[in-house]
């Protein structure tokens, strides 16, 4: 049976490593740790966890052979999530960062929790998580920090070591779906209902529109569809305001070409009726 595992990034020793070898929080316990004999068949992700019609989505994964190391902790009492988040984001400095999520850009921490781990304590209010995946000296590597509704911080800590070496292509999927059937939605990234867009949304816009490069010769258009309660007209303005922050981003690291489009509330989908970016290749719809 394939298991779902999301990795943390930086393998640094200290004098207080845990036993995955990273430093871990000052006076943290040791809940469990686990370590593989033999090598299996892991899911490496880069993206956030959405469940739609029962099934679980992930935008951008990698599948390995690899053998795991895993470890969690209870952080002290009286842990901020703020402290706990900036002690293991600042460990992965300079290392090659794949993904990166908080909050509710991460999706659901019940997915997380139960169906990505396997482990209810790692549950709490989907407002109050940390992600970060990547890769280091040949290792995929995750963690994943929350803090539950009793406050107190768990982290998640996952090491794969890869039988053989893997190219870690971030975004990888979004792209193939937008060169096979020219168009695919930007999981876990929601405007608001003025149109603007969180920080974590715009680097990742950035991210994405890196990947994109090879593709730097087709118009690629940013579609917003923007739902609130509101005068249409002040919707598809919003929306106009989306898609450009969108497209800008999308064009900090590359040389192909983004044009903003508003859809406002004007072309609802079945099981996508809700606020979302979109990106269109008008001449693959053509062609195939």
């Amino acid at each position: 049976m394939r298991a779902i595992v999301f990795l943390m990034l930086g393998a640094f020793a200290s004098a207080h490593a845990d036993p995955l070898a990273f430093p871990s929080y000052p006076r943290a316990e040791l809940v469990e740790r686990t370590e593989d004999d033999a090598a299996r068949e892991y899911t490496f992700a880069m993206a956030p966890v959405e469940k739609i019609r029962r099934e679980l989505k992930i935008e951008n994964a990698l599948t390995v052979m690899a053998k795991r190391r895993s470890a969690t902790h209870l952080l002290p009492d009286g842990t901020s999530l703020d402290a706990a988040i900036a002690h293991y984001d600042g460990l992965l400095a300079s290392a090659n960062v794949r993904f990166r999520c908080r909050g509710r850009d991460c999706g659901g921490s019940s997915q997380w929790a139960n169906q990505i781990f396997g482990m209810s304590l790692l549950y709490g209010p989907d407002a109050n998580q940390f992600y970060l995946a990547g890769e280091q000296a040949g290792e995929l590597v995750s963690v994943y920090v929350v803090q539950r509704g009793n406050r107190r911080v768990y982290a998640h800590l996952v090491v794969l070591a890869p039988e053989q070496a893997v190219a870690v292509t971030p975004n990888q999927r979004l792209v193939q779906a937008l060169t096979g059937t020219g168009h695919v939605v930007v999981r876990g990234i929601e405007p608001a209902r003025t149109g603007a867009l969180a920080a974590a949304d715009l680097r990742r816009l950035s991210d994405i529109g890196a990947a994109l490069e090879p593709v730097r010769d087709n118009a690629i258009y940013v579609v917003c569809h923007l739902y609130a309660p509101g005068d249409v007209e002040a919707l598809l303005a919003r929306a106009q305001t989306c898609a450009e922050t969108a497209a800008q981003a999308l064009a900090e690291r590359t040389t192909a070409q983004f044009l903003p489009f508003a859809a406002g509330p004007m072309l609802p989908r079945e099981a996508e009726n809700h606020s979302r970016i979109e990106l269109v290749m008008p001449h693959r719809q053509e062609r195939d």
